[in-house]
């Protein structure tokens, strides 16, 4: 392998890289931009939001983890499956459903 072959290859290593940080970028972007327009959904608030999933079994995948792979019109898809809540909100949410189902095991038992 040549020097210039081994350039090549590292110049279009770094070509992939950057184009992978900018498509990260935008769709960080555009998740900044959605969560500015959409407050809490059960308290109005516009700190710490979250998405929810409203039906955990169709969910694909935690928004978070689609950023680093995915294209915008993905994580929209995904997104449309979401509720905006704030952290404090969603934490509740959680508690309620975990204790509907631990209802339900004692009751089933």
């Amino acid at each position: 392998m040549t020097d210039v072959d081994i350039l090549t290859q590292f110049h279009k290593a770094e070509i992939k890289r950057n184009k992978r940080r900018r498509r990260r970028e935008r769709v960080k972007a555009y998740i900044k931009e959605y969560l500015v327009a959409h407050p809490c959904i059960s308290c109005g608030t516009s700190d710490n939001l979250t998405f929810h999933h409203r039906d955990p079994a169709i969910k694909r995948m935690k928004i978070a983890k689609l950023v680093s792979y995915k294209s915008i019109e993905a994580i929209r898809i995904e997104i449309d499956k979401c509720d905006v809540l704030c952290r404090h909100c969603h934490d509740l949410v959680h508690n309620i459903r975990r204790d509907d189902e631990e209802e339900q095991d004692t009751t089933t038992t």
